[in-house]
């Protein structure tokens, strides 16, 4: 059975319940939680978008993100995609921010992000099936990465790092 996600309105209000893989097709707007976790020196663990994946292949992620569930608040599933995508019980640090999506042909905003701090210093543990490997950086590296190689990264990613100053 397919997963249930909110389709929502552009208010982030639902409309109503519907199937993953429909969202997905109709391209509707639907919630993403996602982390960024941070080590004790302060830099970022970022996962490498698998080739097993159907979009943004080889780009540099968040930490962990996924959608959604419908029975869910965008708290439980950042926990949730955090303890899935890397193995790890976290709690979260602080809020950082929001992102949507903008539909590359209409340029209208889409789905939204809430992007949420984790501090932890591992093991981590990646599912190679989603990731195809992960690495902390270091605020220097990321901006000069950035700076150097934007398309590198997934554009909610550059979004939620330009609110903590890192661009």
């Amino acid at each position: 059975m397919d997963e249930l996600v909110a389709r929502v309105d552009d208010f982030d209000q639902v409309i109503e319940i519907v199937p993953r893989k429909l969202a997905n097709e109709k391209g509707y707007n639907v919630r993403i939680a996602a982390v960024l976790v941070f080590n004790s020196k302060g830099e970022i663990v970022l996962q490498k978008v698998s080739q097993n994946k159907k979009k943004d292949t080889g780009k540099w992620s968040y930490s962990a993100a996924g959608h959604v569930d419908a029975n869910e608040d965008y708290l439980t599933a950042a926990l949730r995609e955090l303890e899935e995508e890397l193995g790890i019980k976290g709690e979260i640090e602080d809020y950082i921010g929001l992102s949507r999506t903008v539909d590359p042909v209409t340029k209208k905003k889409r789905s939204f992000h809430r992007a949420y701090k984790v501090v932890h210093d591992g093991p981590y543990v990646f599912d190679k099936t989603e990731a195809e490997c992960i690495h902390a950086f270091s605020v220097e590296e990321l901006t000069e990465m950035i700076r150097n190689h934007p398309e590198s990264f997934k554009q909610n990613l550059l979004d939620i790092l330009a609110i903590l100053g890192i661009k």
